[in-house]
């Protein structure tokens, strides 16, 4: 036997820590280099890790659900010609150790004595608990299964995928708590009497996971280091929602607003260059290029996908890159590079119903623009109360850099943009 450990390698996301989301491998698996190891969950997606070498899965870190450090070993296989499995080698009459080189950290080779059938029997019922942990959930789905004693692998998952959510975990966790009253013997009066005087637990602790954490500190770091201002601004939308329904019958796809949000503020962007630029101490860098994030709520938590060179992109091209990159953050599907080095961004609450709303600065940059949902409302227009389309533009700027004259000329410029929106979309 030859045992190698495999160390679980930086990410690329910064963390110093990762969480295995889902071992795609049990323990005894034979594997080879096209196989994946498991899937990594880190502070901003889902990454798979596939096997280093060929060989016989000897060992697996940690359940899944559980975090690793970068460096920590993360998988330990055996090597050795023909990749057999422990358990294999241990039914083999005769046979010992091989001349295998095996690391200090390595775990021991069990030998043919009388202990081998608990050896054997141990490595099944870790295997067997791994593929417990394979189904389809995240970490934080994983650990209220275990504490409300539902196994995985009964759940019919309704999340996207077929993958299971804390929502389906709950419900088949009511449905057997139902069930067990239910069938509770008739004659059984003084038990079904006492069941008030039970402790009644106050409330549900459970703990963040990954990507939630991240969520926290990024969001208690910028408000806790950025003076944040908020301006307001009213905008004409009749001609934006015209020229969007006549895009997209013309295209024949699907138009996100988040184009035209993207397209006002690079044209702002580059008259007020001080939105586009990273504070750090008393030194204020103006950045040559644009990376526009665009706000992205996802089962898991908000997201900010970005987009790197949008000034370069056509709008049709635009819009193709937001739709793949919304698809692909709902799945955990973006990378690391993906999803950092916005200079600037966007976030249209209108989505979720909102007609208007403030967003927090993502650290790093300066302002973030956000979009409410159009809807009609009185409205003054050529000395007359009409009832008008009307979309609320928000923005967040910084106040140790931008002043609030700037930051409602900024505002201004996206407006007047969005109001006569045809040039947005004329390269």
């Amino acid at each position: 036997m030859a045992v190698r450990d495999f160390l679980l390698p930086d990410m690329g996301s910064g963390s110093q820590e990762a969480t295995v989301a889902n071992w795609l491998v049990a323990v005894g698996d034979t594997v080879t280099d096209a196989d994946i190891l498991c899937e990594i969950e880190t502070e901003k997606s889902v990454i798979e890790v596939p096997v280093p070498f060929a060989g016989t899965i000897v060992s697996l870190a940690c359940a899944a659900g559980e975090a690793v450090l970068v460096g920590e070993v993360l998988a330990q296989i055996d090597s050795a010609a023909g990749g057999t499995s422990p358990a294999a080698a241990l039914s083999q009459p005769g046979s010992a150790q091989g001349d295998g080189v095996q690391s200090s950290d390595a775990l021991p080779v069990p030998s043919q004595t009388a202990s081998a059938p608990t050896a054997v029997a141990a490595g099944v019922i870790q295997a067997a608990a791994v593929a417990e942990e394979r189904a389809r959930a995240m970490p934080s789905a994983r650990r209220l299964a275990r504490e409300r004693g539902v196994d995985l692998r009964a759940v019919n998952g309704t999340g996207r995928g077929g993958r299971v959510t804390k929502a389906d975990i709950l419900q088949l966790a009511a449905s057997a708590h139902s069930s067990a009253v239910a069938s509770t013997p008739a004659s059984t009066p003084t038990l079904v009497a006492a069941a008030p005087s039970l402790p009644v637990p106050e409330g549900e602790v459970e703990s963040l996971g990954t990507m939630r954490r991240a969520i926290a500190d990024h969001m208690s770091r910028s408000w806790r280091e950025i003076p944040h201002v908020f301006a307001e601004l009213e905008v004409p939308a009749q001609k934006l929602l015209e020229l969007k329904k006549a895009l997209e019958q013309a295209w024949g796809e699907k138009l996100p607003i988040e184009v035209f949000l993207v397209r006002a503020a690079l044209a702002a962007l580059r008259k007020f260059p001080n939105f586009n630029a990273t504070l750090r101490g008393h030194e204020l860098t103006r950045h040559g290029h644009w990376h526009l994030g665009t706000a992205t709520a996802t089962p898991e938590g908000l997201m900010v996908p970005v987009i790197h060179h949008a000034d370069r992109l056509t709008p049709r091209a635009l819009a193709a890159k937001v739709r793949d990159n919304a698809e692909r953050a709902a799945g955990r599907r973006l990378g690391p590079a993906e999803l950092s080095g916005a200079t600037f961004t966007v976030n249209n609450i209108g989505a979720l119903g909102q007609s208007k709303g403030t967003s927090i600065i993502p650290h790093g940059t300066m302002a973030i623009l956000s979009a409410g949902r159009a809807s009609e409302r009185p409205a003054v227009v050529e000395g007359e109360l009409v009832a008008a389309r009307m979309l609320t533009l928000t923005l967040s700027f910084d106040h140790r850099v931008i002043d609030g004259a700037e930051g409602a000329a900024f505002l201004q410029h996206v407006g007047t943009s969005l109001a006569s929106p045809l040039a947005l979309v004329v390269d």
